[in-house]
């Protein structure tokens, strides 16, 4: 009787292993499902957020073409920041050759 206690133990034993490495199983194919059905949707964002930064893009060049007052806003300092610069320099060789007379 006790052995064949034993034998019935060591049967529970190695179903109750079996039970657990398929639930392990399940559990892991039921992950694998779930990565999988998000795939779709992490491309699906990825792709529209590609194409917002491409219109953001196409929008910026024609804002550019439409609108240069930001460029011409800063081009002017440096425009007026060389006439100045050369008037010095003008008046300083005039004064220079005024001395050398």
């Amino acid at each position: 009787c006790l052995a064949a206690e034993r034998e019935f133990a060591d049967k529970e034993q190695v179903i109750a292993v079996q039970c657990k490495q398929a639930c392990l199983s399940e559990l892991f194919a039921t992950q694998a499902v779930s990565e999988a059905a998000r795939l779709p949707v992490r491309t699906a964002a990825v792709g529209s957020l590609l194409a917002v930064a491409t219109l953001a893009i196409e929008f910026s060049l024609g804002a550019a073409a439409f609108f240069p007052w930001p460029v011409l806003l800063v081009a002017l300092p440096s425009v007026f920041g060389s006439s100045l610069i050369r008037a010095e320099a003008d008046a300083s060789w005039k004064e220079w050759k005024q001395a050398i007379k």
